[in-house]
């Protein structure tokens, strides 16, 4: 094998201990040290210094070149390495020489999910090792219920700089609902009869359930049972009387006569100042 590869010619016009090499343009002349002799070895290395590839019996001026399979770098979770190239550079063959694959560094990625507190994916993203994610979205809501609001808090668990795939889930706070009205009546129905029968005829006990807004004072209020016939002529109305349960809630049970004609009552929570509608009215048929 030529030292200079592609050759027009090679010649020692210097004596036996030197080698003339022109290139195949003719333009380049380059002159060695020649001893028919003497061959060198070449060998390739991992970073590691682990050896990759051995070159025995090189000529001086043969270029040096790797044949293997390109070096790799074991990466780990902040950075993957690609393979850069060799130190030093490969050059013509004058004596022995080693040479170290040369990587360079890539910052990984992984992927960081955010979802709301059931579970749903509101929005993911890429995010480079040991940088901290954020969340640039809309605020992440939750149902209100009839008794409760909740208000976005935060996220689960800490947010903290990226080491490997995350997810973060939406915290709320529960609220519990200022009442529409300073009362809130909960329950209503006519003992001893169901909601499939008509309004039994005769004497009827209604009994009504009510839960009070903190500021309400129970001395104020005015619990009215207001009957009508079935097309929505007013018959009578009858009070009820306030009451304190253990548990803390309030009920009102209320007497009513019913000759036949009621179709339907109305149970309406008053303030007596005024006979102003503490509560959305509930109607019992």
């Amino acid at each position: 094998e030529s030292p200079a590869g592609n050759l027009i010619s090679i010649a020692n016009p210097f004596g036996s201990g030197m080698l003339k090499v022109v290139d195949y343009i003719g333009n380049t002349t380059k002159h060695y040290e020649y001893d028919p002799d003497r061959t060198y070895t070449v060998t390739w290395q991992n970073e590691d210094g682990t050896v990759l590839e051995t070159d025995e019996g090189v000529l001086p001026g043969t270029e040096a070149e790797y044949n293997g399979e390109e070096p790799v770098k074991t990466g780990d979770a902040q950075y993957t390495y690609i393979f850069d190239g060799w130190t030093p550079e490969p050059a013509a063959v004058t004596g022995d020489a080693v040479y170290t694959a040369r990587f360079r560094q890539s910052v990984n990625a992984y992927t960081v999910t955010w979802q709301n507190e059931d579970g749903t994916e509101i929005a993911s993203g890429e995010v480079e090792y040991g940088t901290v994610p954020e969340y640039t979205g809309d605020t992440p809501v939750k149902a209100e219920t009839a008794e409760y609001i909740y208000i976005f808090s935060g996220w689960t668990p800490e947010i903290t700089a990226v080491t490997g795939a995350a997810a973060y889930t939406a915290v709320f706070t529960q609220e519990k609902k200022a009442p529409k009205y300073a009362v809130q009546i909960t329950d209503a129905s006519i003992v001893g009869a169901t909601e499939q029968q008509p309004i039994p005829a005769g004497k009827l006990t209604v009994e009504v359930s009510l839960r009070l807004a903190e500021t309400t004072e129970p001395e104020t209020v005015r619990v009215i049972i207001v009957s009508y016939t079935e097309d929505g002529r007013f018959i009578g109305y009858y009070p009820g009387t306030l009451k304190k349960e253990a548990d803390g809630a309030y009920t009102v049970n209320a007497d009513i006569q019913n000759s036949g004609d009621i179709g339907y009552m109305r149970i309406m929570a008053l303030s007596s100042d005024g006979w102003i509608p503490l509560a959305e009215a509930v109607e019992l048929k």
